[in-house]
C-alpha cells in the first residue's frame, strides 16, 4: 500500500512541477515511466550488487543520535533515517523518495535546456529529448545517495540563475 501511495504521490508532485515549467505533458509521463522502470533496474542491481544506497539505509538505520549533518555521506544518513526511522519506510520505499527528488532534478534541467534552445532551429530540439531520456542521468538519480540531492539542488541554482 504504501509502494503505490508514494508512487502515486511523485507521479502527481512531478506531473504538477512538470506543468508549472510548461513542459508537455506526454514528455512528463514518458520521462516518469522510463524513470521508475530504471530506478526499480537500479534498486534491484544495487540489491543484488551492493553500493552506498544499500549501505544509507542500513547505517540510518542504526543510527540513534539524530541528525548530524555531518558533511559527505552523513548527511544523506541523516535523510534517509527521517524515512527509515521516523516514517518506518522500507528500502524500496525511501529509494522511491529519493528518485521523485532526482526525477524533480532532471525536469528542472530539462526546462532549463529547453529555455536555452528557444531561439535556436528546431533541429536542436533534440538536445532536449537526450537529457529528458538520459539513462545515465536517470540511473544515478534514483538511488539513495547524493546524486538526486545534488542533480535537484544545482539545477533549482541555475533555474535562479537564468
Amino acid at each position: 500500500m504504501e509502494l503505490f501511495f508514494i508512487t502515486t504521490l511523485t507521479f502527481s508532485t512531478n506531473l504538477l512541477v512538470g506543468k508549472f515549467f510548461r513542459l508537455r505533458s506526454l514528455d512528463i509521463i514518458l520521462s516518469f515511466i522510463f524513470h521508475f522502470i530504471l530506478t526499480f533496474l537500479s534498486i534491484n542491481f544495487v540489491i543484488a550488487k551492493g553500493g552506498d544506497a544499500v549501505f544509507y539505509y542500513n547505517a540510518s538505520k542504526l543510527s540513534t543520535e539524530g541528525l548530524n549533518m555531518y558533511f559527505g555521506g552523513n548527511i544523506i544518513i541523516d535523510l534517509v533515517g527521517i524515512f527509515s526511522n521516523n516514517f518506518a519506510l522500507s528500502y524500496v520505499n525511501t529509494s522511491l523518495i529519493f528518485s521523485s527528488l532526482g526525477f524533480t532534478g532532471i525536469l528542472i534541467y530539462s526546462k532549463i535546456i529547453k529555455d536555452l534552445l528557444y531561439d535556436l532551429p528546431k533541429r536542436y530540439n533534440l538536445i532536449y529529448y537526450l537529457i529528458l531520456f538520459s539513462p545515465s542521468l536517470h540511473f544515478w538519480s534514483s538511488l539513495i545517495g547524493k546524486d538526486n540531492l545534488c542533480l535537484f539542488l544545482i539545477s533549482l541554482i541555475i533555474l535562479s540563475l537564468i
